[in-house]
């Protein structure tokens, strides 16, 4: 057979491209493979989409949040008894600031009266409660006469303190997630400083380890 022939009988033995071809070996890729292909690029094109707007957003955020060590912001908020605050009005005592979801709810009646029943401890470790949450001014104000808190409550509905505490973040509850209010705590020196903080709290046992923190605090002054 001259050199010619054979070339031809290889090219002829090769696999054809003709649609039948085709088929065949389409059919031999496994169906999971073949149609997870098509996705590919399209799912991390949104993955990275995605958690490049994470970061941005947690870079954002960061920006307006306080950190340990450091003064915390300025801002004035409006509280229960027709009260203003600002870090100037805390100055010269210790404050602690605790977040909570809503008023009226168990937890976050618990948790108010704790540190409803151990003020005069914090008194004596000059130390000032104030509670904040997103409710208006005439819910605290019913929340607080109900309860009986000897201490003001700040009202937070553009969620300005939340931000600037960063106690904002998505919570689960019965099988749905939503942005909410993480129960937070925050103790600040008698300088305006943020000195400690509770994040993700769970409320039992709570008031008493922020009261022994505040006694310490202030004996190390």
């Amino acid at each position: 057979m001259t050199p010619v022939a054979k070339a031809v009988k290889h090219k002829s033995s090769a696999p054809s491209l003709t649609s039948s071809g085709a088929l065949r070996v389409m059919q031999d890729i496994p169906q999971n493979r073949a149609s997870a292909m098509p996705m590919t690029a399209g799912f991390f094109s949104s993955f990275h989409t995605v958690s490049r707007h994470m970061a941005v957003s947690h870079r954002q955020e960061s920006t307006m949040s306080v950190s340990l060590g450091q003064p915390i912001p300025d801002f004035t908020a409006q509280a229960t008894s027709d009260t203003e605050v600002t870090p100037a009005s805390l100055k010269g005592k210790q404050a602690v600031i605790y977040f909570y979801p809503k008023d009226h709810t168990p937890g976050c009646t618990t948790e108010g009266g704790d540190f409803r029943d151990h003020l005069k401890e914090f008194e004596a470790a000059n130390t000032v409660i104030l509670g904040v949450s997103r409710d208006s001014l005439r819910t605290h104000e019913n929340f607080r006469a109900k309860q009986g808190y000897p201490f003001e409550l700040i009202s937070d509905p553009d969620e300005t303190l939340c931000k600037i505490f960063d106690v904002i973040h998505m919570k689960k509850f019965m099988g749905k997630e939503s942005l909410g209010v993480v129960r937070s705590t925050f103790l600040i020196d008698a300088d305006g400083n943020l000195a400690r903080e509770w994040r993700g709290v769970k409320v039992k046992g709570h008031v008493e380890e922020v009261l022994d923190a505040a006694r310490e605090l202030d004996a190390g002054k």
